[in-house]
């Protein structure tokens, strides 16, 4: 089940990336991808990515928020 979340979120991930790319709105959708990441990696307790996935996660909102206001 771990290994299906982690491919799911991947692909919201690559999706919400193609989608931003494309100037369309794909951050709620990486949004999501990278809190299931961040998820498995805090039950993996891989540190350095609950690190990254926390900053990214702040990036995708920030980023989301300077799309909505533009």
């Amino acid at each position: 089940m771990i290994i299906f979340l982690s491919w799911i979120a991947t692909i919201l991930c690559i999706l919400g990336n193609i989608l931003v790319v494309k100037k369309k709105n794909g951050f709620l959708i990486w949004f999501i991808g990278t809190g299931i990441l961040l998820v498995l990696a805090i039950m993996r307790k891989d540190w350095a990515q609950v690190f990254l996935f926390t900053i990214y996660e702040f990036i995708n909102m920030k980023g989301f928020a300077d799309w909505r206001n533009d």
